[in-house]
């Protein structure tokens, strides 16, 4: 533990810091004692893995109504051809050959092994006790099939060793290399949106099913658990192991040739179950701070559980995360329905999990009701615990109202806060993570335009030997109306209705998932805000921007949001095409701040299909620390700054990127249909700031108790996406 986390519990109630630190002293002196606290679960030498026998999609009923040929088409192309964009390569080709084009200035060497015969690759990045096996899966490939690089970054060009065991991936990483990079290509998210493709256009079936094949057997043959960079972290074998059992389940029903049977099959059941074993020996759990990570673990497990055959593994696997899941969903989503992350975009990543895992569970609990009665104890010696005598209430509790309330608050949570093109204020970090994908949201540019509109990009076409014509997919990070379809697959509620009408994939994957169980919610009173009054007389600096609308709007029009717990608020109108939220919550993660910015009293503001003032984004995590603080800090936002002070401080270097400590404080002081009134305090400072909207304009006023000014967020430079790099067109600011 290190000294500013011992300084923040410190600082927390008595109860909780005795509880943590006697939990960490006992850690501690495992450690000393080189004693394995959790005894990881091993299987006995003549274990049969369980067969993936069932299935939860009927893709008789996914509709694809909506899905376009030509962006369909597209993506088919060029997943097939290994061409991916992911968080801001640019659709490039993902092999062993490709040359990077870095990435701020840095570019590293491909090996030269890189460009042996595909026959030589096994025996340069497979274990040597692994490569008899590995050669065998390798030898199952199509013969045109053109390998994956698994393990490199293909922005900067690093690379990882295969063959060194996983723990020691991390250790000693240049500036630049970004381990994400590898994590996002190996989450395998493109394989469902070619599974659903494969439905929705026959023509194409064939190939997507031995391309399906091939990628999984490239994966399998050289990414050797516990080795390389792809099974570091627990998230991202959870992630990838849901999107492989997903995209199967919708394949082996479309497969009339048997491609996906056979030794195949044999293969993918077997390393799915390593998925799960590998997750429940590796849980990324801890008594101080459980989060979307954890969360990810849990929800891969139940859907590793629920498509395995039943054992006393699988169905231990499966009660256990579902009654994890049903203790971390309180914890990581507060009452009004807003994520804990401190992130608008982190609320996504952690909603999807909650909806698609609550949605699989409504047809598992009727399939596999049976194990909570009859379930065979195992040796339990992991942490957390299972508690086997409350196994028979789990079906119980993932019915209650109280648990589909919360569900349900989760989704209006989006709902709420969305702007009237679609998109969600970007409050807090936005690693563009996602659980499931399936319909691709974006608009083609062409190259040239790619490389103009993405800095990220420069030198992209010369490089890559693009040609100026071809079109670029450029994929929006920003736009959640995807979340929202998936709950109008579950929910009754009118809130979601329209965005089911307008991407029905989603809604028609949550339906079959939930066995077209449908819920309805009952609607909650207001939060009512009753004033606190104010002595104004200690703030001595004041200054105050008007912000000019370019149209009228009906003040009686506006309709306000108000979610206390995670901190926004929210005016919009729809039919005046207007919106404007402000963000004044804590640093999330209970206080630890690992996806927060200092951005509170930040505002983002949006008229007439124009974004007039944003938030930055995040750009970056651990390649460039100094960009990522950068992005963070409080100049980088709408926010009053004080003699350049942080509101609250984040230490430098690659130990201080998911840290923000909470030490301020933010109260609402007043609200009204037009009107915000917020008091921030830290370090010495009182600052307010009042919001008031009028028929043709927005007035921001501060004052303070020391000097400030009125900073807004107008560089060239912002983030749209996780590695993406774009120009953002600021407003004269003049005051």
């Amino acid at each position: 533990m290190d000294r500013e986390t011992l300084k923040f519990l410190l600082k927390q109630p008595i109860p909780k810091i005795i509880g943590r630190l006697n939990t960490l002293t006992i850690n501690k002196m495992y450690r000393i004692l080189k004693i394995n606290i959790n005894k990881k679960t091993v299987l006995p030498s003549d274990y049969s893995f369980p067969a993936i026998r069932n299935s939860f999609i009927d893709t008789n009923t996914i509709d694809f109504s909506k899905l376009k040929k030509e962006v369909v088409g597209y993506h088919i192309n060029n997943y097939i051809s290994h061409k991916f964009d992911l968080l801001g390569s640019g659709w490039i080709k993902y092999s062993y050959q490709t040359e990077p084009l870095g990435i701020e200035g840095v570019k590293f060497k491909i090996p030269d092994f890189c460009h042996e015969q595909n026959e030589n690759l096994i025996d340069c990045i497979v274990p040597e006790n692994q490569r008899k096996n590995a050669r065998k899966i390798w030898n199952l490939l199509s013969k045109d099939y053109q390998p994956i690089d698994w393990q490199r970054d293909y922005k900067s060009g690093y690379r990882w060793d295969a063959k060194k065991p996983s723990s020691q991936q991390r250790n000693n990483l240049p500036e630049g290399a970004d381990l994400k990079m590898s994590w996002e290509l190996s989450r395998m998210q493109f394989l469902p949106q070619l599974a659903t493709f494969a439905v929705a256009f026959p023509n194409s079936r064939k190939r997507i099913i031995n391309e399906f094949k091939d990628i999984l057997l490239d994966f399998i043959s050289t990414n050797i658990p516990n080795h390389g960079v792809n099974w570091v972290c627990t998230m991202d074998v959870a992630i990838r192991a849901t999107n492989i059992l997903v995209a199967y389940d919708i394949l082996q029903q479309l497969d009339g040739n048997g491609i996906l049977s056979g030794e195949f099959k044999l293969i993918l059941e077997k390393n799915i179950f390593e998925h799960g074993l590998f997750i429940i020996n590796n849980l990324e759990y801890s008594e101080i701070i459980t989060s979307n990570h954890y969360l990810s673990n849990v929800c891969g497990l139940i859907f590793i559980a629920a498509y395995l055959d039943e054992d006393k593994y699988t169905n231990a696997w499966l009660t256990f995360s579902i009654q994890e899941v049903l203790k971390e969903f309180p914890k990581q989503f507060y009452k009004d329905g807003g994520n804990f992350e401190a992130s608008t975009s982190y609320h996504r990543l952690s909603s999807e999990m909650m909806i698609y895992t609550f949605a699989l569970l409504q047809k598992v609990l009727g399939k596999k009701e049976h194990v909570f009665n009859e379930i065979e104890k195992i040796k339990w010696n992991i942490k957390p615990k299972l508690n086997w005598k409350s196994i028979k209430d789990l079906p119980n509790l993932v019915k209650e109202k109280e648990t589909h309330l919360r569900l349900f608050k989760t989704g209006k949570f989006t709902f709420d806060i969305i702007k009237p093109n679609g998109e969600i204020p970007q409050f807090g970090d936005n690693d563009s993570g996602r659980f499931l994908k399936f319909t691709p949201i974006g608009s083609f540019i062409t190259n040239i335009q790619a490389e103009e509109k993405y800095h990220n990009l420069k030198g992209y076409n010369a490089h890559f030997k693009n040609s100026l014509s071809d079109l670029y997919f450029d994929e929006n990070m920003l736009d959640h109306k995807s979340l929202l379809a998936g709950y109008s697959g579950i929910f009754k509620n009118q809130e979601f209705r329209k965005y089911g009408e307008v991407l029905p994939l989603e809604k028609s994957i949550i339906e079959t998932l939930a066995n077209k169980q449908r819920l309805i919610a009952a609607s909650e009173k207001d939060i009512l805000i009753n004033p606190i009054k104010y002595n104004y007389k200690d703030l001595n600096y004041q200054k105050t921007f008007i912000y000019e609308l370019n149209h009228s709007i009906n003040l009686n029009n506006i309709e306000t949001s108000y979610y206390p717990d995670f901190g926004i608020y929210v005016f919009k109108s729809f039919k005046d095409d207007f919106y404007l939220s402000i963000f004044f919550g804590d640093n999330g993660q209970n206080g630890l701040g690992g996806h927060s910015h200092n951005d509170k009293l930040s505002f983002e503001l949006y008229q007439k299909g124009a974004s007039i003032f944003i938030d930055p984004g995040t750009y970056l995590y651990t390649p460039f620390p100094q960009i990522r603080n950068k992005f963070r800090s409080v100049s980088a936002h709408n926010c009053p700054v004080h003699n350049n002070k942080e509101v609250d401080d984040f230490k430098e270097g690659i130990k201080g990127v998911f840290r923000l400590f909470n030490t301020h404080r933010c109260t609402v002081l007043f609200a009204e249909n037009n009107e915000l009134n917020l008091l921030l305090e830290y370090k010495g400072v009182k600052h307010i700031r009042s919001f008031n909207i009028e028929m043709n304009k927005v007035i921001i006023k501060d004052r303070s108790n020391i000097r400030f000014v009125q900073n807004f967020f107008s560089a060239d430079e912002f983030s749209n996406g996780y590695g993406k790099l774009t120009k953002f067109e600021s407003v004269n600011i003049s005051q």
